[in-house]
């Protein structure tokens, strides 16, 4: 019987999250192991600075 491939999805939250650098390098990683996949997903995130915010979700992250 062949072996049930398993689908693993980290969940992401930022505090002081800035313009979104670090999102948008975890939501682009894929990785697959040993038949296993895994992803990142995005849960919320948080900054004070308006344009920061802006800037954040014009990238579609939020």
């Amino acid at each position: 019987m062949p072996k049930q491939k398993k689908n693993v999805v980290f969940k992401l939250g930022e505090l002081f999250c800035g313009p979104g650098g670090i999102a948008l390098g975890a939501l682009s990683a894929l990785a697959e192991t040993k038949g296993s996949h895994y992803r990142i997903e995005h849960a919320w995130a948080s900054d004070y600075d308006k344009d920061t915010c802006d800037t954040y979700k014009k990238k579609g992250l939020s």
